[in-house]
Formats: C-alpha cells, sequence, structure tokens
C-alpha cells in the first residue's frame, strides 16, 4: 500500500500542466472551484509525482485545483509529493481515479476518458475492466456497454463540451460516432442550433440517417437543402416552433408518400369545418383502411347535434374522398 504523504509547498512554475498522463477530467475549466479557492484557498492538497531527470511535477490528482490556483497567481502549491520511483504510471493514474471517486462522480466524457485510459494507455485486459471498473464507475459490468463508452473520447471537442453542459446521455454521442466526421458536424450544428432534446435527437438522426442510406446523399447534404436553412435562418421563427418545421422537413424526406397523403387527410378534414367537440383522425401511420370518430357531450341535446352533423359527413363527398385515401 502507497504510504500518504504529508503536504507540502511545491513552487507552481515547475508543475507541468501540459503532462496530462493520469488526468480523467472533463472539462478542465471549472469556475466554481476557482471561486471557491480565491474566498477560502486550497483546503485539499494536489498529489503529484516528482520526475528523477527534470524535477518537475506531474498532477497525479487535483489539475483542476492546480490550474485555478495558478490563475489566481499562486506562487506556491500544497501538495503531497511522491518520487517517480515509488509511483507508475498506472499507480498514479489508479491512485487519482480512487481519490476522486471518494468525493465526485464522473461524467459519461469522463467515463470514457477512464476507460481508454486503462485499456489503450495502461493495457489493462478487457475483462478485467468490464468486471472491476465500469461498476467503480456506476456502469453495469458487460461488454456491450464497455464498447460503447470506449470511443466517445474520440469525439470533437464543442460536441464532448455539449454532451456534458447538456447532460446528455450516452447514447447520443455513441450514435454521433457512428456517423462520418462531415455529417457528424452537420448534425451537431443542427442539434445545438435547435436546442433538441434526447428524444428528438435520435428521431431526427434516424430520419437522417434512413433518408441518407435510401438516396444515397450524404446527411451534410440533406442538411444543406434550402428549406432547412431558411428555417433555421429565420429570427422570427421561435425555437420550439423551428422544431416543429425541421421535423415535418426531415419526415417529410424520408416519407414523401406518407406525409403527402397526410397533408391530404389534413386539407379533406379542414374542409368539413368539424365542431370542436367532434374529432375524426386517420388510423396512425396510415396502417388500416378505417376512421376514428370521438366526441363529446354534456347533455342530450348535444348528443343528438353530434349525431345529426356526423349523418350529414356521412354523405359528404369530403368523407368519401379520405376513405379512398386512406
Amino acid at each position: 500500500m502507497l504510504k500518504r504523504r504529508n503536504p507540502e509547498k511545491v513552487e507552481t512554475e515547475r508543475i507541468d500542466f501540459e503532462d496530462r498522463i493520469f488526468s480523467a477530467t472533463y472539462p478542465l475549466e471549472c469556475e466554481r472551484i476557482k471561486e471557491s479557492i480565491a474566498r477560502i484557498g486550497l483546503i485539499q492538497p494536489l498529489i503529484v509525482r516528482q520526475l528523477e531527470k527534470t524535477g518537475k511535477y506531474q498532477v497525479v490528482c487535483g489539475l483542476r485545483r492546480a490550474l485555478a490556483c495558478r490563475e489566481l497567481g499562486f506562487e506556491k502549491i500544497e501538495a503531497m509529493v511522491y518520487p517517480e520511483a515509488e509511483l507508475s504510471d498506472q499507480g498514479g493514474f489508479l491512485l487519482g481515479l480512487f481519490e476522486n471517486l471518494g468525493h465526485r462522480d464522473y461524467n459519461d466524457i469522463e467515463r470514457s476518458m477512464v476507460l481508454s485510459k486503462l485499456h489503450n494507455q495502461f493495457g489493462l485486459d478487457q475483462s478485467l475492466i468490464i468486471g472491476e471498473y465500469l461498476p467503480l464507475l456506476g456502469l453495469e459490468a458487460g461488454e456491450a456497454i464497455f464498447h460503447q463508452y470506449l470511443p466517445v473520447i474520440e469525439l470533437e471537442e464543442e460536441i464532448k463540451e455539449y454532451v456534458v453542459q447538456r447532460d446528455l446521455p450516452v447514447r447520443v454521442p455513441s450514435r454521433l460516432l457512428t456517423l462520418s466526421p462531415e455529417d457528424r458536424q452537420a448534425s451537431f450544428r443542427l442539434i445545438s442550433r435547435l436546442n433538441l432534446g434526447v428524444n428528438r435527437i435520435m428521431e431526427f438522426l434516424n430520419f437522417l440517417e434512413e433518408t441518407s442510406q435510401r438516396d444515397g446523399v450524404p446527411i451534410k447534404g440533406l442538411l444543406g437543402d434550402r428549406e432547412i436553412e431558411a428555417v433555421l435562418d429565420d429570427e422570427g421563427i421561435a425555437r420550439p416552433r423551428k422544431v416543429e418545421l425541421i421535423r415535418y422537413i426531415l419526415r417529410k424526406k424520408r416519407y414523401p408518400q406518407l406525409t403527402g397523403i397526410e397533408a391530404q387527410v389534413e386539407e379533406g378534414l379542414k374542409q368539413m369545418h368539424l365542431p370542436p367537440e367532434l374529432k375524426i383522425s386517420p388510423p396512425p401511420y396510415f396502417e388500416g383502411d378505417e376512421l376514428k370518430v370521438e366526441f363529446q357531450f354534456r347533455d342530450p341535446k348535444k348528443l343528438k347535434k353530434v349525431a345529426e352533423r356526423l349523418l350529414e359527413l356521412s354523405k359528404s363527398p369530403e368523407i368519401k374522398e379520405i376513405l379512398k385515401i386512406i
């Protein structure tokens, strides 16, 4: 077991802030930590390793705190110092990992970073990582989970930042990774501009991927459509309405025949001028040949009025036309 060191003051200029061998923190910037240190000082010392050849210090644990101290102008920072001979690369990484696990949760980008370093940098066996480290990170021990999280760290910085900022579940960055870099960037621009929720993100990506595969057009090309750009650039349209319009456009591209039928039925229903208490609906996804009728009433007179209107509709050309369409 590694012996705990007494804290000592180390010179800030001798800390190698660019050495991230032990880091599994994302993002590094944290104003909250900086404000805390500015108000009450550094409560928890860093853990550092001193290199034999250069005498420089590598941050094993506490890189955010170290960066905050440097920004605040600290000439010296309190730290527990371990010599290089006493702490291996892997040992230092695991020390920092367990130290952090004791007082905070890792986000999904950090989980991916941990798995990548354990597997790719330190060469730990996949089965060992799955069995021991996935549960430590709060994940289910399974091969599918391992392969879902492992590559997430490879995403572009702006996407990783957005994932953390919006606290998106791993299925979103994992799905984006299946796209080419160009299609991924185009999809991300749409997602971030519309500030989409998880369900809408997955729905839009389904529309885009399926249309792209069917038509042989890259997603980047689909999203370059003038109709889509016009909606996105129109400052007079509120964001929720933009989401609705873009959804309609993407769905129309994916299901041109279905959306055409929907438009015809919608127009036919409008021409009927139905009262608010009466509603006629086509079958979901037009899978069927029957219309659904819903109505409300609060007294026998209202019921009679609805029944009379339904009788009129049974003879109307609009209802016959809609039944032909479906």
